[in-house]
């Protein structure tokens, strides 16, 4: 889910030779190294980009081998005059060599040291945040809590169920768990409906969307195939 958050633009001489900034100010391209990591599962986490309207977070899971990454940001809505949650999930992401590449969009990972404090960062060169000009590189630091759903059952968005996780499961409870990932992007659920209810009486979920399919990961939709199989 969206939280408050930090944007970062700088301007960066060799390796980096585009500008950025930090909230807006210069600064200095002597703090800005490369971050080398063997495996992809290192850099799994919540990088935090933008402020204000503008904020929004990346998020990446590794699960059985599997990469996935997606943007969390408002979006504003004409017919509700108020920002929505908008979620785009990337499409052929690599990590290699602290390099970063989807269909969508391509940075490095990097270090940042504010301060005395070296932060771990993901520099992205064609952003996706509101007024950012051309040739400016965008950097979300990432942030020092994991990931965390919201809901009962967060692992059938962080990670590949198993048949054996969910024969102990009622009925009920499967498709709770199954619409809880819906519920998680503010899925429209049928008005006064069981399921409806039962969403509402939490302190989390927004009905905002009337579709989310578009929203969903591998991984979610893998899941959602596989609670759909025990309920039949």
């Amino acid at each position: 889910m969206i939280r408050p958050l930090s944007i970062l633009f700088f301007i960066l001489v060799s390796p980096f030779a585009m500008a950025q900034e930090l909230d807006y100010q210069e600064i200095d391209t002597n703090n800005v190294s490369s971050w080398f990591e063997k495996y992809p599962r290192a850099y799994a986490g919540v990088y935090k980009f933008g402020n204000s309207e503008s904020e929004s977070d990346l998020v990446i899971i590794y699960a059985k081998n599997t990469l996935v990454v997606q943007i969390s940001q408002f979006e504003w809505n004409d017919s509700a005059s108020q920002f929505f949650n908008h979620y785009e999930t990337l499409t052929n992401v690599k990590i290699s060599n602290g390099k970063f590449e989807s269909d969508q969009y391509k940075g490095r990972f990097v270090y940042y040291l504010d301060g005395e404090t070296k932060q771990m960062g993901l520099r992205i060169n064609n952003p996706w945040t509101v007024g950012i000009e051309n040739r400016t590189w965008e950097l979300g630091l990432k942030s020092k809590h994991p990931f965390n759903c919201e809901g009962q059952y967060p692992e059938a968005t962080t990670k590949f169920l198993y048949k054996s996780d969910l024969e102990k499961m009622s009925i009920l409870e499967l498709k709770y768990m199954r619409n809880e990932i819906f519920a998680r992007y503010g899925y429209i659920f049928r008005a006064g409906g069981k399921i409806d209810e039962h969403f509402k009486a939490t302190n989390w979920y927004r009905p905002q969307h009337k579709n989310v399919d578009g929203f969903l990961t591998p991984i979610e939709k893998k899941n959602v195939e596989l609670i759909q199989s025990l309920e039949k």
